[in-house]
C-alpha cells in the first residue's frame, strides 16, 4: 500500500510506505498530512509573537518561553545567511 500527499515532499511524492505489518515515513492522520500542506487542519495563523526581520526573530526567540508560539507570516523571508 502505498499514500501520497504534499507534505514532506514534492506534490504527489510518497510520504509513507507501508511493508507488511510495518509503516515507514510520515503517514496522514485525522489531522491530515505532516508537516502541513493542503488538507492539513491545525494551520497557525497567528502567535504569541509575530517576526517579520532576522532581528526580529532572533530578539524573539531569545525571550520566547516554552509552549509560547512564533509566527512568521507566509509572505515573509528571513535570511540569516550573516548572522553569527
Amino acid at each position: 500500500m502505498l499514500c501520497t500527499t504534499a507534505a514532506g515532499g514534492a506534490i504527489g511524492e510518497p510520504t509513507w510506505v507501508k511493508v507488511g505489518d510495518t509503516t515507514y515515513g510520515a503517514r496522514a492522520d485525522e489531522r491530515g498530512p505532516m508537516g502541513g500542506g493542503p488538507g492539513y487542519a491545525g494551520v497557525v495563523a497567528q502567535g504569541d509573537f509575530v517576526v517579520r526581520d532576522p532581528e526580529g526573530l532572533l530578539d524573539t526567540l531569545a525571550k520566547a518561553h516554552t509552549g509560547q508560539t512564533v509566527f512568521i507570516p507566509g509572505e515573509t523571508e528571513i535570511d540569516l545567511g550573516e548572522q553569527r
